[in-house]
């Protein structure tokens, strides 16, 4: 072989060397990008379940459940923004998705319980107004002296 040869064959393993880097860098990047969505997720999925260390204390049950409220809205669009973040638009709907169909939920409960509370103070209200049916009349101490003064 002369030097001809020899630098043609060095030529064509240096491109197959090279493409063969290329194809190993591409895959470890690809399973970089694998390994931190997943972990990622598993962070998120952690970061939700946990409580926090001080849980403030209520004086009514409509604040606390107005915080709970904030609280999901809150959490769904954190994890709307991480999935922003990483250009992941499905999670990204689901993400506020989620939060609008348990939304939609606690309206429709909130509003039946609102409904069953009024329906049950207006009878409540309406038999306490009724006058009295019996047959005896109840008369306060103050009504008392009059009766016997007109005599």
């Amino acid at each position: 072989m002369d030097e001809a040869g020899v630098r043609k064959v060095i030529t064509e393993n240096n491109r197959a060397l090279l493409v063969e880097i290329k194809d190993l860098v591409n895959s470890s990047i690809s399973d970089l990008k694998r390994s931190n969505e997943s972990i990622a997720s598993q962070q998120m999925s952690e970061s939700n379940g946990l409580k926090p260390d001080s849980v403030p204390q209520f004086n009514k049950k409509s604040n606390e459940e107005q915080f709970k409220a904030n609280k999901a809205i809150k959490d769904a669009v954190e994890d709307a923004q991480i999935a922003l973040q990483s250009n992941d638009f499905d999670k990204t709907k689901q993400a506020l998705d989620k939060d609008d169909q348990e939304d939609e939920k606690k309206i429709r409960a909130e509003s039946k319980a609102v409904r069953f509370t009024k329906r049950f103070t207006s009878r409540s209200i309406r038999e306490s107004n009724v006058p009295s049916t019996s047959t005896t009349a109840q008369l306060s101490a103050s009504q008392l002296p009059n009766l016997f003064s007109r005599v």
